[in-house]
């Protein structure tokens, strides 16, 4: 009996260790869906794929930054407004960030394969967010109440 409980547990925690999220296996799966739904080369994904995972490091610190804002609690209408401000710079920047980098794509491959990338990449997140809901939101179509503060 010993036994067979410590093999479930073993099973159960090798189950869980399984669900953990892994930031390269997400970046590996991203870039092979992308390559597949934009139909591109081994050549060209290799030229690509450097440089759009320079960009993704650029944005992930801004959006590390914005949450930060987002997580501290401002007091007074001078530190609402200061936090409100910040983080919209912070919007304006990651879209300027992503101009710069699209453009340095089109200068890789031609502009219809990176709008296919482009594409790839928002249904590949879309899909991602929908499956990290959780089974009882996809359930209920995404109806939770927000937490209130």
């Amino acid at each position: 009996m010993v036994m067979a409980l410590l093999v479930m547990t073993v099973g159960a925690w090798a189950e869980e260790k399984e669900k953990k999220f892994s930031p390269e296996k997400f970046q590996a799966d991203l870039e092979q869906y992308i390559t597949s739904e934009a139909a591109l080369t081994s050549e060209e994904a290799a030229r690509l794929f450097p440089v759009y995972r320079e960009m993704g490091q650029k944005i992930r610190k801004m959006f590390q930054q914005q949450q930060q804002i987002s997580k501290s609690k401002p007091q007074g209408d001078a530190s609402c407004r200061e936090a409100i401000e910040q983080s919209d710079r912070l919007d304006i920047e990651m879209k300027q960030v992503q101009l710069q980098y699209h453009r340095r794509f089109m200068e890789i491959l031609p502009p219809d394969k990176i709008y296919k990338v482009l594409k790839a990449e928002n249904r590949f997140h879309r899909r991602a967010l929908r499956g990290m809901g959780g089974k009882g939101d996809a359930k209920r179509g995404g109806n939770k109440r927000p937490k209130k503060d």
